[in-house]
């Protein structure tokens, strides 16, 4: 099993995107948990500190950029990776010049594995500053 990260954590409203990313990260090696939304995700109370984040970032009910703000309320903060279909948001924009990775959909899994092997605490020049 690879050191980094301890756990990949798949949130996206489309239960065949998340079944997907969970299967390929399992068969290379890494433990890989979904849910189907934001709330749901930071319904969990067990995170494990050394995880990375992959979200889509438009969903309904909690948006993708809205969750590392919960997850902060909570003091944990884990390197996120959007992932999305929308073309020309200026969501994506601002998440890119935070730092914050953000990949189209469809997402080939090599990419996105070598997203989340990059993606480290502190990487993205906090979240904070893109949501506030």
């Amino acid at each position: 099993m690879p050191g980094w990260p301890s756990k990949i954590y798949v949130i996206d409203d489309d239960a065949s995107v998340c079944k997907a990313f969970v299967r390929f990260a399992k068969s290379a090696g890494y433990p890989a948990e979904s849910f189907s939304s934001g709330e749901s995700f930071l319904a969990r109370r067990d995170l494990e500190p050394d995880a990375v984040v992959v979200s889509d970032i438009r969903m309904p009910g909690m948006d993708g950029p809205k969750i590392p703000v919960g997850l902060r309320d909570r003091g944990l903060t884990l390197p996120f990776i959007f992932i999305t279909a929308v073309e020309d948001d200026s969501m994506i924009d601002e998440a890119r010049t935070q730092g914050v990775t953000v990949l189209r959909k469809p997402v080939d899994g090599e990419v996105l594995l070598n997203a989340v092997a990059r993606a480290r605490p502190g990487t993205a020049r906090n979240e904070r500053r893109m949501l506030q």
